[in-house]
């Protein structure tokens, strides 16, 4: 999938991202969308290019409010009425400052499930939740939701991956990568009900009591997925 810049080439950065799929059987791609596109051509652009799912980004959110927007403010019904038609995935990326904790977007979750139930939802860097108290916060209601999984890119605590291992199902997590913010220097860290990236350039700390090199975003993942595996008990399988 695409990356979704605020201002691109949406119908060329498509067509690469899937002439490249195409290259490897295994791979399938997914479509950047945005608000304003027209179901007729976007039904043309999954049939022609087989399409997997949609990936829908905040900063195209119809209002203008790229923190604080809606779901369907970036992903629209109509195009959600294409997806449930073509039983497509669809990568989410959460508005909101509380992310999955905001009422609103749980509420619209459970909604939009029940109406497309056809469409399976990936709820990317596991539904926003780069500080576990969010996902603390809903995992009861995310549990009962069905076709839901969580893409656990770039998130760096523990305590994340600990509430998704214990409420299972474990099929249901899913590895990702996230070139853009994994191969990043630096860390996702979380405090009090926020969080940021941490890099080595955008701190003053004063770091002369230890080693201050960081290392990539994903190593930093993996390590807190690792201690999460670790910290719940479960096998090296």
């Amino acid at each position: 999938m695409g990356m979704p810049f605020p201002h691109c080439d949406f119908e060329r950065m498509n067509a690469f991202v899937a002439k490249e799929a195409f290259k490897d059987p295994l791979s399938v791609s997914s479509m950047v969308v945005h608000p304003q596109m027209q179901p007729k051509k976007v039904v043309m652009a999954v049939e022609k290019y087989g399409f997997a799912g949609f990936k829908p980004y905040r900063f195209y959110s119809s209002t203008g409010d790229v923190v604080e927007c809606s779901i369907t403010d970036f992903l629209p019904e109509p195009l959600l009425e294409v997806a449930n038609d073509k039983h497509l995935l669809i990568t989410l990326h959460l508005g909101k400052r509380a992310g999955i904790a905001d009422s609103d977007n749980i509420e619209d979750l459970i909604s939009l499930t029940k109406r497309y139930p056809n469409v399976y939802w990936i709820l990317a860097h596991c539904a926003r939740s780069f500080n576990s108290y969010f996902l603390e916060k809903t995992i009861k209601q995310l549990r009962s939701l069905p076709k839901i999984w969580y893409d656990i890119s770039a998130v760096c605590e523990s305590g994340v991956f600990e509430i998704l291992l214990r409420s299972g199902p474990l099929k249901r997590i899913l590895y990702g990568s996230d070139s853009t913010a994994g191969l990043a220097r630096g860390k996702y860290i979380a405090f009090g009900y926020g969080w940021s990236f941490l890099k080595e350039d955008n701190h003053s700390f004063d770091l002369s009591h230890c080693d201050p090199r960081m290392t990539i975003v994903l190593y930093e993942e993996l390590r807190a997925l690792r201690r999460a595996v670790h910290d719940v008990g479960l096998s090296n399988a």
